[in-house]
């Protein structure tokens, strides 16, 4: 940034602000170290990417050099660029040039674009005033944004003015070149003239360069020493004091037969402050170079430049040379380095970003599991600093345990989760059974299922690399009851179904009642186990269990009383009794007497009791008795015992037949019972 104080109508830049900025530079960045932020590890899935991850430079001061050159080295008759100042420029190779009497050949646009491409490059951009005669110009390495002519304020000069530049030059300020060529001819009149050029330079200067912008102005000013008016008066814009650039024999003067200072490159005082030596090879010029090729050696050096390419007739002056080293933090270069291309090749390996503020996207190839150091080296010319950090690729995990899964209602198990992948792997699960849990460090399904049914559970695996979720199905059947202790069986009497004997105590492995499996099924006399059934009482989660259990059966009564057990005696009482009934009124229809005609035979078919003590059962026979011709009688009857005896609901009868031949008349048979 440029300080103008105010003279009266003058302006001059205090030389303090050189020597303090110089100063400041040396003293501040004097042993300076760059440092690059510390970029953690990473853990990428195979066939992933990490970042952008940022990372910030510290402590550089990357430098862009600019080589400038002031030109007035036409020759020939005609004042135009021919072979021996193309040569020149060429072995120089500036970066910029304030260039005088610009015309090349027919000084067609054609033939200068096509001059500059050859001389300097197809990149390089130029500016050159419209004057007819020796117009100035600008030539420059970086893009031109602005760039235009000003009127030098002689009205006597009518062939140039001064040609000024805004270029884009690398770091966050642009550079304003203004090439000019004053009045030449010695004398006080045209050393007058030369002034109020100067003057109205500065004005223009003034007025339209911004201050935060780089300043310098070079070219022909035909002064004839160094204490002409127009070299104070440009001193309040550019700095004109010693040390200036000189040949190698230490000769400052530029004019084609070096005895006067005429040509300049000038610039503002903090831009001056950035001046570096002209380095050319091994040879080094700390105030910059006045090039003369008879006297610079060796020529190798500037090729294709010839000895006598500086003496050629209508040579106009010596081309000078100065250098300057801008703040550019978009020069900080980073490359990259990979231990392990083949994981990481290093063209997978992008940084993004500019000036301190950076970023690194890394990308393994998606075939590829394992680790990389990646490096990162940042220079800015003159240090360099590092930084690495490891990039570890590994797979995902992928589940492979089966589709399904299962259990049992209170019956302790395990299963597992299983899975392929880069350990360490974690597991888990959603909505897994109830009295389930899972082991996250291997997977292990534990527990003992409280509740029936198929549900689907939710796995999950993962490791640093990413995760994997698979439902799989989980069916947990019912329980098994244990019974741990049958239930006893209340005595029942004959004839009684099961159904009739009370179950009590009992214990199983879970809530429930015991019941008789065929409730209905009526027992025989004595003891003998029959089947039980325990009915859980969460019937949803558990099976039934099955047990036999011992019941007593007990016959009815032993006597007639004893059966009759309070009821009222009566003949059908005494009947159901003597035929093997159970209970008064519940005599079998099996044992219910029978008749019928067999081969003339009347024939009676009965059962009767075997525990009839105290009991007389006989069978009678009356003919016609309703007519009365005869009585009952036992006579002429057979009685017989047919097989041996049978139980029927638990009593003991003996089955009999009583027949009797049909002889004559209507006969009759009937039972007859009655307690001795």
């Amino acid at each position: 940034m440029r300080t103008f104080l105010p003279r009266g109508r003058r302006w001059f830049l205090p030389q303090a602000v050189k020597l303090g900025l110089g100063i400041w530079l040396l003293g501040g960045f004097a042993g300076y170290a760059g440092t690059v932020s510390d970029l953690t590890d990473r853990a990428i899935v195979a066939g992933g990417t990490t970042g952008p991850m940022g990372f910030t430079l510290s402590n550089f001061d990357p430098k862009q050099t600019i080589r400038t050159v002031a030109a007035n080295i036409t020759s020939g008759n005609n004042q135009a660029y021919e072979a021996p100042g193309t040569r020149i420029l060429q072995g120089l190779q500036p970066d910029v040039v304030m260039i005088q009497e610009f015309d090349v050949n027919s000084g067609s646009t054609a033939d200068l674009r096509g001059w500059v491409d050859s001389t300097f490059g197809p990149e390089f951009n130029y500016f050159r005033e419209n004057y007819s005669g020796i117009p100035n110009g600008v030539i420059s390495r970086w893009p031109i944004v602005a760039s235009g002519s000003w009127d030098d304020g002689d009205d006597g000069i009518s062939d140039r003015g001064f040609a000024w530049a805004q270029i884009d030059i690398p770091g966050p300020r642009n550079l304003w070149v203004i090439s000019f060529h004053l009045k030449a001819s010695s004398g006080s009149s045209n050393s007058s003239r030369r002034n109020a050029q100067a003057q109205a330079l500065v004005e223009l200067i003034q007025a339209n360069v911004p201050a935060d912008d780089y300043l310098m102005i070079g070219g022909d000013a035909n002064t004839y020493n160094y204490s002409e008016a127009c070299l104070k008066t440009l001193g309040s814009v550019v700095d004109v004091s010693a040390p200036r650039p000189a040949d190698q024999s230490g000769d400052p003067d530029t004019n084609a037969d070096r005895s006067s200072p005429y040509d300049w490159v000038m610039a503002e005082a903090e831009l001056d402050a950035l001046e570096v030596p002209v380095t050319i090879g091994t040879l080094s010029f700390p105030s910059g170079l006045v090039f003369d090729s008879r006297v610079f050696s060796d020529l190798s050096l500037v090729s294709p430049v010839r000895y006598g390419d500086s003496e050629v007739s209508g040579m106009q002056h010596m081309a000078v040379v100065r250098a300057f080293a801008v703040p550019a933090l978009e020069l900080l270069t980073v490359t990259v380095s990979s231990s392990n291309p083949t994981l990481v090749p290093i063209a997978n390996v992008v940084v993004g970003g500019t000036g301190v503020n950076r970023t690194v996207t890394v990308t393994p190839v998606a075939s590829q599991v394992g680790t990389a150091t990646i490096t990162l080296t940042v220079g800015d010319g003159v240090s360099t600093a590092s930084d690495t950090f490891v990039v570890t690729v590994g797979a995902a995990p992928v589940i492979t345990s089966t589709s399904s899964y299962s259990g049992t209602v209170a019956v302790a198990g395990t299963n597992y989760v299983t899975a392929t992948g880069t350990g360490p792997i974690s597991y888990g699960a959603s909505n897994l059974p109830a009295g389930l849990s899972l082991i996250s460090s291997n997977g292990m399904i534990l527990g003992t299922p409280t509740q029936a049914g198929s549900q689907q559970v939710v796995l999950i695996a993962s490791n640093s690399y990413g995760l994997n979720l698979r439902t799989n199905s989980f069916f947990v059947g019912k329980g098994t009851s244990t019974i741990t202790q049958g239930p006893a069986a209340s005595a029942i009497a004959a004839g009684q179904p099961l159904s009739a004997s009370v179950l009590t105590g009992g214990s199983a492995s879970a809530a429930g009642t015991f019941v008789w499996t065929m409730p209905s099924w009526v027992p025989a006399v004595g003891t003998a186990s029959y089947g039980v059934t325990f009915n859980p009482s969460d019937a949803a989660n558990y099976h039934p269990a099955a047990t036999m259990v011992a019941v007593t059966v007990n016959p009815v009564g032993s006597t007639y009383g004893g059966w009759l057990a309070g009821a009222s005696a009566s003949d059908r009482a005494l009947l159901d009794y003597a035929f093997g009934a159970v209970t008064p009124g519940a005599l079998d229809p099996s044992l219910k007497p029978t008749i019928a005609l067999e081969e003339g035979n009347l024939v009676l078919t009965y059962f009767v009791r075997q525990n009839t003590a105290g009991l007389t059962v006989r069978s009678k026979v009356s003919v016609n008795p309703a007519a009365g011709a005869a009585g009952w009688a036992t006579s002429g009857i057979t009685d017989v015992a047919v097989g041996g005896p049978t139980t029927v609901n638990g009593v003991s009868v003996q089955q009999r037949t009583a027949s009797v031949a049909v002889t004559e008349g209507q006969k009759f048979l009937r039972l007859e019972a009655g307690q001795e």
